[in-house]
């Protein structure tokens, strides 16, 4: 939760790949949203897609929008070792 905005970030994983989904909600400036999907590692700028009708069961909700990329198998490993794998 931001001043005037909320960020989430989701990962999905389906047939061996894994996906990474941030989702905004509010008046977000487009700048800032385009530094943190920079910020995420081992994503280029031109993976990044919107999402406006919802990827891997994320339905956007009023007022959201969804970016999406693929997250590279040696990321996924890296989630994986940081974060753990609970099986979903």
């Amino acid at each position: 939760m931001l001043d005037r905005y909320e960020l989430s970030v989701l990962v999905r994983a389906r047939d061996g790949d894994a996906y990474i989904a941030v989702v905004a909600e509010g008046f977000i400036d487009p700048e800032f949203l385009a530094v943190v999907l920079n910020c995420v590692p081992g994503v280029a700028a031109a993976d990044w897609l919107p999402e406006p009708g919802g990827v891997m069961g994320i339905e956007p909700g009023f007022g959201q929008i969804v970016h999406s990329a693929i997250i590279s198998p040696e990321y996924q490993a890296k989630i994986v070792d940081q974060y753990g794998d609970d099986g979903r």
